[in-house]
């Protein structure tokens, strides 16, 4: 599998758009790349909103 197969392999798995898919790519583990991979989308920090009420 080419490294563009395997970016869109993980768009389509990870539900996750193509510029992170990519990013994620060159970060993941290749040996155990696709547990490797849920496992950074998983751990991503979410964006939050503090709210101060006056």
């Amino acid at each position: 599998m080419t490294t563009e197969q395997t970016i869109t392999k993980l768009v389509h798995e990870l539900n996750i758009n193509k510029i992170y898919a990519r990013h994620v790519f060159h970060n993941a583990d290749k040996t155990r790349l696709f547990e490797d991979a849920a496992r950074l989308v998983r751990e991503k920090p979410k964006p939050f909103v503090k709210c101060i009420f006056f």
